[in-house]
């Protein structure tokens, strides 16, 4: 498995700014052993790589743990929910283009987050087909 394996681009996604930290804790994770586990799993595959899961979900958990994995996918879209939220009146009205989808491992430039948690925050739908590669602030 290469070290740009889907689990170790998720695991080197994840944010230890303030924020995001704040967030870790809030759902549930301490900030340090998110940083330290997501570490030792990419060290891991470094140092030896192993051949991917069916599902990045179940490396995800592996690396992890069930509960920490768990509670950094709660924050992760804590913090995305709460950055739409706070920031969509800056547009002035306009819409904002957000690049999403509902798989939450994304991380090569998309939004992962569960679809009905971002149309909470007021994104529409720009599609009938309800396609969920682009949203839009409405």
């Amino acid at each position: 498995m290469s070290p740009c394996a889907p689990r170790n681009r998720w695991l080197l996604s994840l944010c230890t700014c303030p924020a995001c930290e704040r967030a870790y804790g809030e759902a549930g994770a301490d900030p340090a052993e998110v940083r330290v586990r997501a570490a030792n799993a990419v060290r891991r595959q470094l140092a030896g790589p192993s051949p991917a899961a069916p599902a990045t979900r179940d490396d995800a958990v592996t690396a992890l743990g069930r509960p920490l994995h768990d509670a950094v996918l709660r924050a992760r879209e804590a913090v995305t929910t709460s950055l739409l939220t706070e920031r969509r009146p800056a547009a002035g009205g306009k819409p904002v283009c957000v690049r999403a989808t509902a798989d939450p491992y994304a991380c090569a430039g998309k939004t992962g987050a569960d679809p009905a948690a971002l149309t909470r925050t007021g994104v529409g739908l720009p599609s009938p087909t309800r396609r969920f590669a682009a949203l839009r602030l409405w």
